[in-house]
């Protein structure tokens, strides 16, 4: 076990700590968790990038804690924090198309499927909506909009790209 698949597995052990304070409404103590699973989350990949650690099974572990993550903290807010039905259920449906669909091309290329930058900044726009529904500021819902239109506007190329990449024979395919 490498340190960038450590990183992701610490990422996932906060997950429960993380929701347990977004139950319990304190805020900074949720946005210190968040913090720091955002940081072990960017620090994984760079980390096995830099000194060759680079693993399917590390690509398949991140993307994996992502989408636990990403789906977790979704129910966490629908459920106690406002967060629309619309948003939970778009989000939820979106993240399992790309988990089902990451399996598929994995399946079919036995390689994971790699993040790219609109991947990153989806996650990054993610990351900002689950802070402003933790700290409840008045523009949290315009950035929702924002979020899950380009998180769906995202889902979408990335179909386009990889399953069109597949049916063209392409190897590498990116998320």
């Amino acid at each position: 076990m490498n340190i960038p698949n450590l990183l992701s597995i610490l990422r996932l052990m906060l997950l429960p700590c993380l929701m347990l304070e977004v139950r319990n409404g304190d805020g900074i103590l949720a946005l210190v968790i968040l913090g720091a699973m955002a940081i072990t989350d960017s620090l994984d990949g760079y980390l096995a990038r830099k000194f060759g650690l680079a693993s399917e099974i590390g690509k398949l572990l991140d993307h994996g804690v992502d989408k636990i993550v990403t789906l977790s903290l979704s129910y966490a807010l629908w459920q106690w924090r406002g967060l629309p039905t619309w948003a939970f259920i778009s989000i939820t449906l979106r993240e399992l198309a790309l988990l089902l669909g990451g399996v598929y091309l994995w399946r079919k290329s036995g390689k994971a499927v790699q993040s790219n930058m609109l991947g990153k900044v989806s996650g990054a726009f993610y990351t900002a909506t689950v802070a402003a529904y933790i700290l409840d500021v008045p523009f949290k819902s315009s950035l929702l909009y924002f979020t899950v239109v380009f998180m769906l506007l995202t889902a979408l190329i990335y179909g386009l790209e990889r399953f069109g990449g597949l049916m063209l024979g392409k190897e590498e395919m990116s998320v």
